[in-house]
């Protein structure tokens, strides 16, 4: 059995660890743009509820003022000499009172109507949260513990992409290449000596490109025997300085510069090994 692992993307697991992320952000502005909706809508219920509510005891009070009108406008009826009643004619008291009363009844619907749905919103409002905390954590906790179960995997990858040789299909366990062969067939996309010069730019406080810093994250195998030994010395020193230490509080870029030395010496210690 093969005791090397065949490393196709570790770019697809970046992507992953930032879907995640993005993931996280949206999820979290949804949740807090569905709360506010949740808290206007209800709000608005609330204040159509103090309205009927006040609306009911208006009208009741136009009502009862209207009945006592009726009434009095009734008992003003009177008799003559002659013992005929003469009754008052109250039509018009009438209508105000039913008018009176189809108000009342009408403010008396709205309110039904408004406590039935605040009561339904309440209800959706409460499923809604017990799914949404579920959310929450998802986003939060869950997600926090993926990103960092990701940046792991990548730290490892990167580390072993470093100091692993490259596979080799169809060949017996004997007869892959030495870790001395490997060197001398380096690809030529970004050499040792490359890469100590981007460094040693650094490191005298020029600026660096974010290619050149993706570069430096590349797999090495065209280490030099003959200067291992001072590479790893200079490359201490660069992780010791006090540039170094400024630049680990300062952005992303420095992660990535700091990953980038540190797998340089584990491939030192590597070639070492089996040279």
């Amino acid at each position: 059995m093969s005791s090397s692992a065949h490393v196709q993307s570790i770019q697809a697991l970046e992507e992953l660890k930032g879907a995640l992320g993005r993931f996280s952000g949206e999820a979290q502005e949804a949740l807090g743009a569905a709360e506010q909706e949740i808290r206007r809508t209800l709000d608005w219920l609330q204040e159509r509820l103090n309205h009927w509510q006040n609306e009911v005891r208006r009208r009741q009070e136009e009502v009862r003022q209207a009945t006592e009108a009726l009434r009095r406008c009734q008992a003003s009826g009177y008799s003559d000499r002659d013992g005929h009643y003469h009754a008052p004619d109250c039509s018009a008291y009438e209508r105000a009172l039913r008018q009176a009363q189809a108000r009342l009844e009408e403010a008396e619907r709205e309110l039904r109507n408004v406590q039935h749905w605040t009561r339904q919103v309440e209800q959706a409002a409460g499923d809604y949260h017990v799914q949404a905390r579920r959310l929450q954590q998802l986003a939060t906790t869950e997600n926090q513990k993926a990103q960092a179960f990701l940046e792991r995997a990548i730290g490892d990858l990167e580390r072993y992409m470093a100091v692993a040789p490259p596979p080799v299909s169809g060949m017996a366990a004997s007869s892959m290449p030495t870790p001395a062969a490997i060197a001398h067939s380096a690809a030529p996309g970004f050499t040792w000596a490359e890469r100590m010069a981007v460094l040693k730019r650094w490191e005298a406080g020029e600026p660096i490109t974010s290619e050149e810093l993706q570069r430096l994250q590349k797999p090495i195998t065209d280490l030099q025997e003959g200067t291992v030994a001072a590479d790893e010395s200079w490359l201490n020193q660069i992780l010791e300085s006090e540039r170094y230490m400024e630049a680990m509080r300062d952005s992303r870029e420095a992660a990535d510069l700091r990953d980038a030395v540190q797998a340089a010496l584990e491939a030192i210690n590597y070639w070492r090994s089996k040279l």
